[in-house]
């Protein structure tokens, strides 16, 4: 019987090895290397930020299309002027000077760097059979690198170009932060190098927790920008109005707002954070108090609450905070499924700690001057945001910490196992 047995399964282990000679397994490298890995990664990074410059170039033409104000090659010239800022190092014309990062274009520079740098990530290791931890980490950094190295050369030449040498150390700065942030993520993803299960233990998991409770404050930031805008619609839709840009004009200033729309988001998160932000010198939107100045003729300005002391109704807004410091403390906690109260407290303040300073320095990145005078320092309130969040979600992250390991605690002493444990995390990366 056995015998008989062993026959038939013969064929299965035959196609077993059949099946593994093309190994389609989504934790192997597969295919065929299209470029060398140097190339790879310096072509990649200079075809995206090309890519970069292409999207915002063909927007800029296309508004000069529409205006005819200017020559060709003033577009373009603008155009360039544009995609350094969205790099961080600002746009200058004439008297003018914009400090203020257009986040929606830096979001799609990243996506594009992460893209490649995911594919040359890909070319060091394809075809090789049984790729390491070590194997892949290396490929990672390199292929971060190379790519790096490949992007920078676009914008600080631009820079250079422009004749501006402040401003091609800014772009210097801010380039080569996307390239690596992203570009390292998108290389880890493309060797899929499982890089945030090596950190030591709680970090995995207050990391985990950081990012899904900053992820809870933009959304509910947005929702809140959403809101602002349906409430105070006529004014927005009278802003647009009086511009008179006709159709192209108007769909046009409507990219350029959502090319802010990330800092205008971050904003109204600072608001229901309680610290508020500035729109130019002397004023203030916050809850308590909104102190408005001369302001400009933009649309998506008519979404600001009206002047004069903040009322009850909107105050419920500020229960974000405690939402989001209770998300952080639950994501990470809920990760160590058996630590003691007195971790389970820790995890959750670090994680709302860190949610903290992480949500402060994404607030100072997203302020600058909007011009010379009346919009100079436009942003939220730092020292303001950096207090009330430190307070809000640090103490927050503790209790909701602190009550999940004594539920734990409770539950376990009422089925008799005894009392949790520390022990590892329970996914990766």
């Amino acid at each position: 019987m056995s015998t008989g047995s062993s026959r038939r399964r013969g064929p299965q282990i035959t196609l077993a090895v059949t099946t593994a000679d093309h190994d389609d397994s989504p934790d192997e490298p597969s295919g065929d290397r299209v470029l060398p890995p140097v190339p790879a990664g310096l072509i990649g990074g200079a075809v995206a930020a090309a890519g970069g410059w292409i999207l915002v170039a063909g927007l800029v033409v296309a508004a000069w299309l529409s205006a005819q104000v200017g020559s060709l090659t003033d577009a373009l010239r603008v155009a360039t002027g544009v995609w350094i800022a969205g790099h961080g190092g600002g746009f200058v014309t004439g008297t003018t000077r914009w400090t203020v990062i257009p986040l929606g274009l830096t979001l799609l520079f990243a996506v594009m760097v992460h893209a490649v740098a995911a594919f040359a990530a890909r070319q060091y290791l394809a075809g090789h059979p049984d790729p390491t931890d070590a194997d892949r980490a290396r490929a990672a950094r390199h292929a971060t690198g190379l790519v790096v190295l490949g992007y920078l050369v676009g914008p600080v030449g631009a820079a250079l170009w422009l004749g501006a040498a402040e401003q091609a150390a800014r772009v210097f700065l801010g380039a080569a932060l996307v390239a690596a942030v992203f570009g390292g993520l998108g290389a880890a993803r493309g060797e899929r190098h499982r890089w945030l299960s090596r950190l030591p233990r709680p970090w995995p998991a207050v990391i985990r927790g950081t990012l899904a409770s900053v992820a809870t404050l933009l959304v509910l930031g947005l929702a809140l920008l959403v809101a602002a805008v349906i409430t105070h619609w006529e004014r927005v839709d009278a802003l647009t109005a009086s511009l008179e840009a006709g159709p192209a004009g108007t769909v046009l200033l409507w990219i350029l707002q959502v090319a802010f729309l990330p800092n205008v988001v971050v904003w109204s998160t600072s608001w229901l954070l309680g610290a508020g932000f500035t729109f130019g010198v002397d004023s203030v939107v916050s809850p308590a108090v909104t102190d408005l100045g001369l302001l400009p003729a933009i649309p998506l300005l008519g979404a600001l609450p009206s002047e004069g002391a903040g009322s009850i109704h909107p105050l419920w807004w500020l229960l974000g905070g405690v939402v989001a410091g209770v998300v952080a403390a639950l994501w990470a906690v809920r990760q160590r499924p058996r630590a003691r109260f007195d971790e389970t407290a820790l995890i959750g303040g670090l994680a709302g700690l860190l949610t903290a300073l992480g949500f402060v320095g994404l607030a100072a990145i997203s302020g600058g001057d909007l011009g010379t005078e009346h919009l100079v320092g436009v942003g939220p309130r730092l020292l303001e945001l950096l207090i009330m969040s430190l307070g809000v979600l640090g103490i927050t992250g503790v209790v909701t910490g602190l009550t999940v390991g004594l539920l734990r605690l409770r539950r376990a002493r009422s089925e008799d196992v005894g009392p949790p444990g520390a022990d590892e995390d329970t996914d990766d990366d």
